[in-house]
């Protein structure tokens, strides 16, 4: 039993922080569904994650060898991509008590109008901390009116990835399973987030360039200097997973190189941010409106110093894209647990969970690494 339960979580941890991440929104909105029954609901929900993992890992060789394996993958991509649209068209944004979608919406829509963004207010009263480089990622779906439709619009990409993957039929199964059973997942759709779909392109681009520059990441050095900089200019955290990418492979090259290669990034962080800049009315203002006084103000400055330094020191031991997706994961999760221990001790369980003290929605941070780590981990039980 014990060397069951040892090898279970040798195996399967990834699936047990998954459940993790989706505990706090079965715990938050299982109570407002029925009062007092939400550890109720938790059970039942890690009792069935389980169930399907058991059941997959029963039926893999059936799932491996099926001939149609293509077939159902197509069709169960394309029925999640369509409940992702209905639910975004079917949910009003002004109604829900987030404003990710409505920031962005402000955020763009200023941008266009020659108007500085960080002091306008979205439908809650509130200021966006939006990067520049979102307003390029959230333009092609302000134009068309409905900035939720980016996180079907990514699912699609991911699965176009996940399709093309040299993993088994088993692994790409649990990855459409995970998704289509994480409330935090069905959450961010609802919602019209942008942070789901923000950090799965992080992934999604560490995924595809480790991949073609495995040999050598900064053989394209032009070309990924700019995905660098672009990268950079959507959230701040973003910086953790890129470091582990490149920090090890950076300090090999030769000064010059480095130099250049810096230098070339700063100059399309510059061009990037120039349909921001230009909207700036004074320095002065820039520093009491700008978006990182959001961005820094949920950790405490030793958590956040840790999340900058952790990377560099990781890098080296980040070789693979399994290890810089895991070693992403465990910095989020130390830096989101640590957080969350600090407010429940100062604020209370409760506040927490079912209040506005902490907002569990950064917790699904973790979840685009978690799918990734996933999909390339080592397959111990041979499925």
């Amino acid at each position: 039993m014990l060397n069951n339960l040892k090898n279970f979580f040798k195996t399967d941890y990834l699936l047990v922080v998954y459940m993790y991440v989706n505990s706090f929104f079965i715990l938050k909105y299982g109570e407002r569904i029925y009062d007092g029954f939400e550890y109720g609901f938790l059970f039942f929900y890690v009792a069935f994650i389980l169930l399907l993992r058991l059941l997959v890992k029963k039926n893999a060789i059936v799932i491996n060898d099926s001939k149609y394996f293509f077939v159902f993958f197509l069709i169960a991509s394309i029925i999640m991509f369509l409940l992702q649209c209905l639910l975004v068209f079917g949910i009003n944004g002004n109604t829900v008590q987030v404003d990710r979608w409505s920031a962005l919406q402000v955020f763009i829509e200023n941008i266009l109008n020659g108007d500085y963004p960080y002091d306008k207010q979205d439908h809650l009263g509130k200021t966006t901390s939006n990067l520049p480089s979102l307003f390029y990622i959230g333009l092609p779906f302000y134009l068309i009116n409905n900035i939720g439709l980016l996180q079907p619009f990514v699912f699609v990409i991911l699965m176009l990835f996940v399709n093309k993957a040299s993993v088994s039929n088993v692994k790409k199964t649990m990855i459409v399973l995970l998704l289509l059973f994480s409330p935090a997942y069905w959450w961010e759709v609802a919602v019209k987030s942008d942070l789901m779909s923000n950090l799965l392109i992080v992934t999604l681009f560490i995924w595809y360039w480790k991949s073609k520059y495995s040999k050598n990441i900064f053989h394209n050095s032009i070309m990924l200097s700019f995905w660098v900089s672009f990268i950079v200019l959507t959230r701040g955290v973003v910086a953790i997973p890129l470091v582990l990418l490149l920090f090890h492979d950076f300090m090999k090259l030769d000064v010059l190189y480095r130099v250049k290669f810096l230098f070339i990034v700063v100059v399309f962080t510059i061009l990037l941010m120039i349909p921001v800049l230009i909207t700036v009315p004074s320095l002065d203002y820039l520093l009491i409106h700008n978006p990182f006084n959001h961005q820094t103000k949920y950790a405490p400055i030793f958590l956040i110093f840790f999340s900058l330094v952790a990377p560099f020191l990781l890098s080296k031991h980040s070789t693979s894209i399994y290890l810089i997706q895991r070693n992403s994961m465990w910095i989020l999760f130390l830096l989101i647990f640590i957080t969350f221990i600090i407010n429940i001790y100062e604020e209370g369980w409760c506040n927490n969970i079912y209040g506005i003290v902490f907002d569990i929605s950064y917790i699904s941070m973790i979840l685009p690494f978690i799918v990734i780590s996933y999909l390339f981990q080592s397959d111990y039980s041979k499925t």
